[in-house]
Formats: structure tokens, C-alpha cells, sequence
């Protein structure tokens, strides 16, 4: 971002609207930047005519950031951000990649990540190969760690067990389940750092280790009426709803990952086979699939006639402009937005996200009696114990194991204190 051509904010702001409008941006979108556009320049010393360069830049990062009250709401914050590197990222590059709230852990990471951090989070993608969603856990909850060393003046290489303590107190606040993974960060990120001799004792011995509650409840399943319901508020008429119908089918009838979805190419649909064939992302494990003709026909209807225009080899794209591929947090979505627009599924404590339909596909197999080792092979685990969790929903044939009980004899004399004679 700094390889910035002499200009001025309001040519700035002005060429990210034309811009906007020339993707056809829906007229509410490219007002919400306008206002921002607006509030943007009058943080600016010169308002209008101001300078933009680099540091004009970090400038209203700092402004928008600190903490005052009049900025009043986090959100909004964000929305600024976004706007404002939209607006930067126009200028350099001619076109914005990035069409997510931009958080400000993301925005500001290469400015504002301690070196130690950094070198941790480059450790853990290329050296343990762990996966983006990952990283991306372990950097915000190790941002969170290093605002309290700088809020307190400490310094990494000087870190004493009293410090570790003090930031564990200071997460009391937190949710049990934020604590657990925040806790277990920590604990990984001190011992890397204590391997690489940058402190002389392992800190991770003092960072305690939180047991969650196990959950009682069972998976939330759905009936086969009730995913037809499901699937019956889709407008198929739409472009959207082609793509969000094919997706939903592939959910419901083949319990694949929202994740797997997201990153389904072409060359995936094997169509000479009738197979869908993919590497797993969660387990990075191969797995084939049987391409139902009703998932096929959904595929086609939805690339003939409701795909955008694009050279992207993935299968599933957004349908704004930029036409970029789904994430997976979109694909779930695409079940809660349904869900809500259907008004149904309405249950307080029942899921509705995509996982359940896996869920909800294993109940369908046991109740038709599909034998264990291919259930374990559609949901594509390595583990008898993973699929096994799955088999706990369903009661019919759970009640199939259940042991016989002998009756209890008639003739009470039979009983004395403390058993039978």
C-alpha cells in the first residue's frame, strides 16, 4: 500500500464511487460508503484537498481506532476500515479483492504484530502446515495477549510466571469455551517461544488448562418432510437460488462439509463416473462420492443458467460483482437465510447450520439400515469413534442393543434385607 500516485481524498472517494456504481453495486451499498467517504474527511487536517499518501493513511487508521467515546460502536469502526482501505486498495491495484468487512486484526497486522508473534504464526503455516482457518484463530487470540503486554509495558524476552498469571485473571471475563481456546494458544505460542531459547523457562507450565463441560444434548436432526420443507423455500427461478438449491441438495443428500462446498472445481464432477471425487479440507483425506442425478441436473441447471460469466474454476461463485468463490461461512449461511425466509425450524437450542444435515443424513441411513463401515465412508472419517458419534442420534436402533431384563419373581419371601437368599 504504498506505492501511492499524487492525489487528493475527494478524487479518491470520488473514483472508488464511480467505481462501485460501475459494478452496479446495489444503490444502498455505494450510499453506506458515501457517508463513511464523508465522515472519512472530516478526520483529515485538510478535509477534501488533503494529500493521500502513506502516512495520511496511518493517520486515519490511528484516528479510528483509538479509543474515544464519540466513535462510540466497534462495528462502525469496521465499516470504516473497510471503506477506507477500499478506497486505498482502488487506487494501487485498480480494482478491490477483498469484499468482506476488512477486521482489524487482518488490516493491521503487518504494522502492528510483535515480531515473536509474527514468526509464531509463519512457524505454524509452514513448519506444522496447520490449516488458514487455524493461523488466522491463534493470531486473534495472540492479539489479544499482546495488547495486555503493551497496556502493562512488559516485554516478551523478560516474561515471568507473575505476568502469565495476571493475564490469565484478566480473562475471567471471558466465555468458557473463548477462555479454553484463548488458554490453549497461549500455552502453545510460550512453549515455541521457550524452544527457541527467546525465554530461559517454559511459561506454558503455569498457563492452567480448562475442562469443558461435556455437552448433554444431542445433535439437532431433521426428518426427511422437514428438509423438504427446507428445500421448498428456494426461489429456483432466481440465479441465487440455483446455486443455493444445488448447494443445500449436496448438504442434505451427500452430508458434504460446508468447507469441501466452498472449494468444489469442476474437475471435481467426475461426470463419465457419476462420482464426485475431492480431498477432504478438514482432513485431508481423499474422498468419492456417487453424483445422485438429482445433484447432477441441479449442477447443470445451476451452470447453464444461473453461474456468472467467469474463468474461475470453482464451481460455486458469489453473485455480486467480482463474481469471487464462496467461503464456507457463506455456505452456511445460505441455511439460516432459508431457514429464517421459510419461518421455519423456529426451536430454541436446535442447530440449523449445515452440520446438522450431516446429522441428519447418518439417522436417515441407520433408520434404512445402511451397514456401519459405509456410513463411516460417506461422511469420509478415518476413525470408528468420529462416525460413532454421529450413530448416537438414533434411537430406533440404539433400542436394538438394548439387553433383555428377566422378570422379577412373584413370591416376596424370596427377598430378604440386603438381596436375594
Amino acid at each position: 500500500m504504498k506505492n501511492f500516485k499524487k492525489c487528493n481524498f475527494k478524487l479518491m472517494a470520488d473514483d472508488l464511487l464511480q467505481y462501485l456504481q460501475r459494478l452496479n453495486y446495489q444503490k444502498q451499498t455505494i450510499n453506506s460508503h458515501r457517508y463513511r467517504l464523508h465522515h472519512l474527511q472530516k478526520l483529515l487536517p485538510d478535509g477534501a484537498t488533503t494529500e493521500i499518501n502513506y502516512e495520511t493513511w496511518k493517520f486515519l487508521v490511528d484516528k479510528i481506532t483509538e479509543n474515544k467515546k464519540p466513535m462510540v460502536c466497534n462495528l462502525y469502526k469496521k465499516n470504516l476500515l473497510f471503506t477506507l482501505n477500499s478506497m486505498f486498495q482502488y487506487h494501487v491495484t485498480g480494482s478491490i479483492e477483498s469484499h468482506s468487512k476488512v477486521s482489524l486484526n487482518a488490516l493491521l497486522e503487518k504494522d502492528k504484530f510483535l515480531p515473536e508473534i509474527k514468526s509464531y504464526l509463519k512457524h505454524l503455516q509452514q513448519n506444522l502446515k496447520y490449516k488458514d482457518h487455524t493461523v488466522l484463530e491463534h493470531r486473534t487470540h495472540l492479539l489479544k495477549f499482546q495488547e495486555f503486554l503493551y497496556s502493562n509495558n512488559f516485554k516478551i524476552n523478560s516474561l515471568t510466571s507473575s505476568e502469565i498469571f495476571e493475564f490469565v485473571n484478566s480473562t475471567i471475563g471471558y466465555s468458557e469455551q473463548t477462555r479454553y481456546r484463548l488458554l490453549g494458544c497461549l500455552r502453545a505460542f510460550l512453549k515455541y517461544l521457550y524452544n527457541i531459547n527467546t525465554i530461559s523457562t517454559n511459561l506454558a507450565y503455569f498457563v492452567p488448562t480448562i475442562k469443558l463441560k461435556e455437552s448433554k444434548k444431542l445433535p439437532s436432526v431433521y426428518s426427511e418432510k422437514e428438509i423438504q420443507a427446507l428445500l421448498e423455500t428456494v426461489n429456483l427461478a432466481s440465479s441465487t437460488g440455483k446455486r443455493d438449491y444445488t448447494i443445500m441438495l449436496l448438504v442434505t443428500k451427500l452430508g458434504i462439509r460446508a468447507s469441501d462446498i466452498a472449494n468444489l472445481k469442476f474437475s471435481n464432477i467426475l461426470w463419465e463416473k457419476n462420482e464426485i471425487s475431492f480431498i477432504q479440507y478438514k482432513t485431508s483425506e481423499s474422498l468419492m462420492l456417487p453424483l445422485l442425478p438429482e445433484i447432477g441436473n441441479a449442477i447443470i441447471n445451476y451452470i447453464k443458467h444461473g453461474r456468472p460469466e467467469s474463468n474461475s474454476n470453482y464451481i460455486f461463485l458469489q453473485a455480486r460483482p467480482k463474481f469471487l468463490p464462496l467461503s464456507s461461512g457463506a455456505v452456511t449461511s445460505i441455511f439460516e437465510n432459508k431457514r429464517l425466509k421459510g419461518g421455519i425450524f423456529n426451536e430454541i437450542g436446535r442447530k440449523h447450520g449445515p452440520h446438522a444435515y450431516r446429522y441428519s443424513l447418518v439417522n436417515e441411513l441407520m433408520d434404512k439400515e445402511i451397514p456401519f463401515p459405509i456410513i463411516k465412508q460417506i461422511l469420509g472419517h478415518k476413525k470408528n469413534e468420529s462416525t460413532m458419534l454421529y450413530t448416537s442420534i438414533n434411537l430406533k436402533q440404539l433400542q436394538k442393543c438394548a439387553l433383555s431384563v428377566s422378570p422379577l419373581p412373584n413370591d416376596w419371601s424370596l427377598y430378604k434385607e440386603g438381596g436375594l437368599k
